[in-house]
């Protein structure tokens, strides 16, 4: 496949040494970041652009603030490498060509000047590249930090070194799963969404994980045991200071809201829900006091009975 390429000029400005650029170090300079960044890139289309390290910041920030947002850097060449003629003997002296920022970073000291490969492909963007001494393998990172990792570097990559990392824009974009200490973990920085019927688009949206532990399930759930945790319960009706409702009051309220008090109504909860742990606390609340009901029902029955008795007593003496 034919590759195009949209050469820019270089940018002709001293470097921080004072030198310049000629037209055929221009040349061959262009040339140069072209190989890099095609060799890492293939079939890809991009623009060039060689700027010289300001001696200060990273090589992304150079590119941003030399050039302007659009252009990123791909990769940084050491020494003389473009003030040589390219011909006979002057193409003699020695060179190395560094393509990360955590590399430049070993390495920069050791030279007397740095010339920045920039692109307007992203930063540092590559297909498949891996890590010999730690086995990590990348797909769109020139820095691997997960066995697989596919897209770029998240915010904490030294919490998750052996899981396998989904990368979207932004630094806090990720989504990864592996495995650690037995458990199979998934995590993210935002929320996780299932989705069914996927069709071109990702379909009905059936459950989300949020961050802060809720989840929404749109459908029906099916378990064989669930465990719901919540203080406090409803204990406090046996309590000597619980004032019992009277059974007077009880019936007036059912009569006018045709539901127990402090019960939500019908309306009420299928138009809000139903908290599952608030609503077993309030029935355990209503049988309680039911329970207490019964008991002093059960009192009455008993002292009545016993009247009743003495009543059969006295009118048999007559």
């Amino acid at each position: 496949m034919r590759k195009s390429l949209f050469v820019c000029a270089v940018l002709i400005c001293a470097n921080i040494f004072g030198q310049t650029l000629t037209e055929k170090q221009m040349v061959n300079a262009r040339a140069t970041g072209y190989g890099i960044i095609a060799a890492k890139n293939p079939g890809v289309q991009f623009s060039v652009f060689v700027i010289p390290w300001d001696g200060v910041n990273t090589l992304e920030y150079n590119a941003n603030n030399q050039i302007n947002n659009s252009w990123h850097a791909q990769a940084v060449v050491k020494g003389n490498y473009f003030t040589q003629q390219f011909d006979g003997n002057d193409f003699t002296q020695y060179s190395s060509v560094i393509t990360s920022q955590t590399e430049f970073d070993l390495h920069k000291s050791n030279g007397t000047q740095w010339w920045i490969i920039c692109s307007t492909l992203p930063s540092f963007s590559s297909t498949i590249t891996s890590n010999v001494d730690s086995g990590n393998v990348g797909i769109g990172t020139s820095i691997p930090v997960s066995k697989l990792d596919l897209g770029a570097n998240f915010s904490n990559p030294s919490d998750f070194p052996n899981k396998i990392a989904l990368w979207s824009s932004g630094s806090n974009n990720y989504f990864g799963f592996g495995v650690s200490a037995g458990s199979l973990d998934y995590f993210s920085q935002g929320q996780h969404r299932f989705f069914v019927g996927y069709n071109g688009s990702p379909g009905q949206e059936v459950l989300i994980l949020k961050p802060n532990g809720n989840a929404a399930l749109q459908g029906k759930f099916e378990a064989k045991e669930i465990k719901v945790t919540l203080t406090p319960t409803a204990d406090f009706v046996f309590a000597e200071d619980y004032k019992l409702p009277k059974l007077e009051d009880v019936e007036k309220h059912i009569k006018e809201n045709k539901h127990l008090p402090e019960i939500a109504s019908a309306n009420q909860m299928e138009k809000e829900g139903v908290n599952v742990g608030e609503f077993q606390i309030k029935l355990l609340q209503k049988i309680e006091e039911l329970t207490l009901y019964t008991i002093e029902q059960n009192k009455q029955l008993k002292k009545q009975a016993e009247e009743i008795e003495k009543l059969k007593k006295n009118f048999k003496t007559k």
